[in-house]
């Protein structure tokens, strides 16, 4: 009675196993698929994550001097900072003399793993297409 019931489970399934197997073509010949496409298609956006801030909100935000109200940190460097990049790479701070060449002397190392970092890997087609640059081969 024991062989019986293994052959009968063995069958049970290889039987299931074939049926699902039938089913299991490919998603985008289905028609559940093209109507998916065609409606995320038709939509003329560029999602970019709608809760970074606008271009004044930064101006603002930025930590300024009380005495000159200069920015104390560059815009590049505090949107960076701020960013999940941080969250997975070190980055160097905004130099003391203010100037973007002497921060990118230090940070420059800070992005060799970059193209690693997943949550921008997604838009990297997105911005390449958008502000017609080679993110790839940046120096």
């Amino acid at each position: 009675m024991r062989i019986a019931a293994r052959w009968f489970l063995l069958s049970l399934a290889l039987t299931s196993a074939s049926a699902l197997s039938a089913r299991a073509g490919d998603v985008k010949d289905t028609e559940v698929y093209a109507r998916l496409k065609a409606s995320l298609d038709a939509v003329p956006a560029i999602d970019t994550h709608s809760h970074l801030r606008g271009p004044s909100d930064i101006q603002r935000a930025i930590p300024r001097d009380p005495n000159s109200q200069r920015p104390l940190h560059s815009v590049l460097s505090w949107v960076w900072t701020r960013s999940y990049y941080t969250g997975g790479h070190r980055l160097a701070a905004w130099p003391k003399d203010d100037c973007f060449e002497t921060w990118w002397t230090a940070a420059q190392k800070d992005f060799d793993n970059s193209r690693a970092r997943s949550a921008y890997r997604s838009l990297l087609p997105i911005f390449s297409d958008l502000y017609g640059v080679d993110f790839e081969t940046l120096t």
